[in-house]
Formats: C-alpha cells, structure tokens, sequence
C-alpha cells in the first residue's frame, strides 16, 4: 500500500511539473529578448525533478497489476529524466557541442520520457487505474514527447539553430507544452484526492477483504 504522504507529495509535484512546463515556455518565449541566461535550463531541471517523482508515484501505483511493464515504463522514464537534466548541466558547462546536446537532450531523453507516458497510461487505461480521460490525455501528451524526441534525432543539430526540420518535431511540440500540463495538473489533483485518509481507509479495508 502507498503512503498518504507519499500519494500527496506526488500529487504536488505533478501539479507542479505542469506548472513548470508552462513556465518553460514562457521562459523560451522570453529568453532573447529579456536575455535570462541560463534560466531555462534551470527550469528544465526542476521539471526533470519532479517528474522522477510522478513516475516512481506512478510506477507504486500500477506495480501491483504489471510489475515488470510498470517498472520497465519507469526505469526508461526516469533515465530519460536523469539524462535531460544532466544534459543541462553539461549544456550551461559548455562542454557540449550543439550535436551533442540535440541528440541526448532533445532527442533521446525526451523520447524516453515519451515512452514512460506512453507505457504508464496505457498500464493505467487497461486496469483502470484512473479515469480513462485522464490515460488518454497522457498517451497525447506521451506521444508528443515522443515525437518530438525522434523528430529531433533525425532532424539533427538544425533542430535547434534553425527550428523544426520535420513534421514530427513540428507536432511533438504541442504535446509537450500544451496537453502534459494538462495531464499533469489533473494527475496531481487525483493523486491527492487518494492521499486523503477516508480514501486510504476505504483501500485498506477492500485490501483486508481480499
């Protein structure tokens, strides 16, 4: 059974990862004019941050109905976190060249990313582990990481200097910055809803019954 404590730090940091999101576009948005520096960056690795943590909440939460796939959907997304946020750091070092961080930063560690909400929602839509509303809003916003992680391996550096070079980063985009805030947010907000003690009384009496 998973901590109430647990459950509800997971909620606030799902929010919170959504929150972070939106404020990585912003701060994308507003980065050459306003000429914050390294900002962004910053914020990516606190999204990574929390994002480590709903995938462990995540990875808890469908473990009794799909130990292997739960844990294999969450040790890819968690990679995929670890690396995008090592990246960053390497990034703001300037020991990486523009190819290098394309390809691990923008490319495969997104894509991992991808993966995990991917695998995850649908583990979640097929035990109905939440609202299916919920599952499919996070295989968008899965599929968009995705997208975008491969669109920017195969576009290559160009990705970055000169913007999207296929359709696939063109698109992917959208799922990452407009639908997992959205996914996100609503997660959280599940997620402390089952912190709550009536609901983990209720879980724990049906797990004595069985």
């Amino acid at each position: 059974m998973t901590s109430p404590n647990f459950l509800r730090n997971a909620g606030w940091a799902a929010i919170l990862s959504g929150a972070s999101t939106l404020l990585m576009v912003v701060t994308a948005i507003l980065s050459s004019t306003l000429k914050l520096g390294n900002t962004f960056s910053v914020v990516v690795m606190i999204l990574m941050a929390l994002m480590i943590v709903v995938a462990l909440a995540l990875y808890l939460l469908l473990r009794p109905q799909a130990k292997s796939l739960s844990l294999i959907a969450a040790a890819i997304g968690i990679l995929g976190m670890f690396l995008t946020a090592v990246v960053h750091v390497l990034q703001m070092a300037g020991v990486l060249s523009t190819a290098q961080f394309n390809t691990t930063g923008e490319g495969i560690g997104p894509a991992g990313i991808g993966l995990w909400l991917l695998l995850a929602n649908v583990l979640a839509l097929r035990g109905k582990t939440f609202r299916r509303a919920l599952a499919w809003i996070g295989l968008v916003a899965g599929a968009g990481w995705l997208m975008s992680g491969v669109g920017a391996l195969i576009g290559g550096p160009e990705t970055l200097t000169k913007g999207p070079q296929n359709a696939l980063s063109s698109f992917g985009p959208i799922g990452i910055f407009l639908v997992y805030p959205v996914w996100g947010i609503w997660l959280g907000q599940w997620l402390l809803k089952q912190s709550s003690p009536s609901i983990h009384l209720k879980q724990e009496a049906l797990h004595d019954i069985a």
